[in-house]
């Protein structure tokens, strides 16, 4: 008979012990690794948000913000030097279009190439506003924009300045326009010789004022001559513009289709106080005579170099045989000396002197 060794009685709240409850349960292949990487990227993210917000901080206080301040203009000159405007797009486009159709290279001078000439010539040409330019507008004009230089590999364009521009458009209303736009901003030299009077009929604030019939701007030579003179001849502002163009509105001084009636500038100085002689001159000698006394004279021009068709003129003096001449329709014509013969030659007979 085998002999049983009694198990003592089990303690209270324990579980017996057996082989599977003391075995170690098999550790999962890569948990470990799986913890750690997931430990690490959640790190990664806490550091990179911290970053983030210091950098805000940084950048928000006068910590980094002179040193930015001190970079940020050069590159933004750098990145303007760089840019190329719309206009000068639709130029290239057409310049690459005419290479490929002539088999030559067209380039342009950097050196004479100013973009405001350059706009302002092509929307007047076509009677538009700048911001309307097409390339088919560049490509109608653009050989009348540069001079063409030829040499081996490529045809070198030279743009033209303002005043062969000016001297070349045959057009006298396209040009008179022209020249409020290349000149017409700001002149000193035209002021200067004006004795700060002169006015320019073809500012575009002009076109809203009535007169007569049609506006300042179109048919408004006769009234801004005859202010300009008036102040000048008095050397000091005795009429205004305004003045003179309700003055001739209300006395129906202009005409439909023809324009100021010569009567305004007979009439209108001496109802300012002022003396107009009227003078009809059959000579040149006669007309030297005139404008070497004092005061000055208004003259009625017909075709030619002033006008397609009418338009009056302000002639301050002579030296020489040279004349000098307020255009108010014109700065470039203004600057100019005028041969006393060409004056006399286009002038209508009929020229009024204006005096004190």
């Amino acid at each position: 008979m085998v002999e049983t060794q009694a198990q003592p009685p089990q303690e209270p709240g324990k579980a017996e012990k057996t082989e599977e409850c003391n075995m170690t349960p098999p550790a999962k292949p890569g948990v470990k690794n799986v913890k750690l990487r997931q430990l690490y990227e959640g790190q990664s993210l806490r550091i990179f948000w911290c970053m983030v917000i210091v950098c805000i901080i940084c950048y928000t206080s006068d910590f980094l913000r002179l040193p930015l301040e001190f970079i940020r203009p050069q590159n933004e000159a750098e990145a303007q030097a760089g840019e190329v405007s719309a206009f000068r797009e639709k130029l290239d486009k057409v310049l690459a279009a005419q290479s490929r159709q002539d088999g030559k290279s067209y380039v342009i001078d950097e050196r004479y190439y100013d973009e405001n000439i350059a706009t302002a010539f092509i929307s007047v040409m076509h009677e538009i506003d700048a911001s309307e330019i097409r390339e088919v507008h560049i490509g109608n004009f653009f050989k009348d924009l540069f001079v063409f230089v030829s040499d081996e590999n490529a045809i070198n364009l030279i743009q033209k300045d303002e005043f062969t521009l000016l001297e070349e458009c045959e057009d006298k209303t396209k040009m008179n326009r022209l020249d409020y736009l290349l000149l017409g901003l700001s002149n000193d030299e035209i002021m200067k010789k004006s004795r700060g009077f002169y006015i320019s009929q073809n500012n575009p604030e002009y076109k809203n004022i009535p007169y007569g019939s049609s506006n300042l701007s179109l048919s408004g030579c006769g009234p801004v001559s005859l202010t300009v003179a008036m102040n000048y001849a008095a050397g000091q502002r005795v009429t205004y513009l305004e003045g003179v163009v309700n003055w001739a509105n209300e006395n129906d001084m202009y005409e439909k289709n023809s324009g100021t009636r010569w009567s305004l500038i007979r009439n209108y100085p001496p109802y300012m106080g002022m003396k107009c002689d009227e003078l009809y001159i059959r000579n040149v000698e006669k007309l030297r005579e005139v404008l070497s006394e004092d005061g000055v004279v208004i003259a009625s021009m017909g075709e030619g170099n002033f006008t397609d068709n009418g338009h009056f003129i302000v002639l301050t003096g002579i030296s020489g045989d040279e004349v000098s001449v307020i255009d108010c329709a014109s700065i470039y014509r203004s600057l100019k000396k005028w041969d006393i013969e060409i004056i006399f030659e286009e002038a209508n007979n009929y020229f009024w002197k204006i005096y004190n």
